[in-house]
């Protein structure tokens, strides 16, 4: 097993670069919305989005060499297109819920 896979610095290290990397997934999301993609397909592509530019981030850090490696590469692509999409909704929630009682 990777030794640095449960290592709480490269954690740390990653965490920062989750942020900005969660508000390309946005991006991502409002593109597809003007394209016409709608419902269900936009989690879909936050998930793609995230997987492809998260795991492109991880690779750009370090080029896994075990399974453990990779598995933590898709891991953190996945947990940023899970966490933007899931912040997404809820935002969207908030703000139709407030625009609602005005």
């Amino acid at each position: 097993m990777d030794p640095n896979l449960f290592d709480l610095k490269v954690i740390f290290e990653a965490l920062p670069a989750g942020i900005p990397l969660m508000f390309v997934v946005f991006c991502g999301v409002a593109f597809l919305r003007k394209v016409g993609v709608t419902d269900n397909w936009l989690t879909f592509g936050a998930l793609a989005w995230g997987l492809v530019f998260g795991a492109g981030y991880q690779l750009s850090l370090n080029i896994p060499s075990t399974f453990a490696g990779w598995f933590a590469l898709v891991v953190f692509g996945l947990a940023v297109g899970f966490l933007a999409s899931l912040f997404y909704d809820e935002v969207k929630r908030i703000v139709e819920k407030y625009a609602t009682k005005q």
